[in-house]
């Protein structure tokens, strides 16, 4: 993966999904849209489920494969039962 060399004083350190350390910068989430996506399972029960996100960064000294930057945010999943 191409390298970025721009580091932030804030840099914090972050996990990627093969266990490696990575150094990311953290973002302000300005404003979020959740929406519930409605999942129905056998038997008639309908979860609604929607990702929060509490956290957003931005990934240090590297860029994805079309050459934009890496970002990961952190967050919550939220479940609940659709009402009958």
């Amino acid at each position: 993966m191409p390298k970025l060399t721009n580091r932030s004083l804030n840099t914090v350190k972050l996990t990627d999904p093969d266990g490696n350390d990575v150094a990311a910068t953290p973002l302000q989430i300005v404003e979020t849209t959740e929406r519930y996506s409605e999942i129905r399972l056998e038997g008639g029960v309908v979860l609604r489920v929607k990702h929060v996100p509490v956290e957003a960064f931005r990934v240090d000294d590297e860029l994805d494969e079309s050459g934009a930057p890496t970002y990961a945010i952190k967050g919550t999943t939220v479940v609940v039962k659709a009402q009958d």
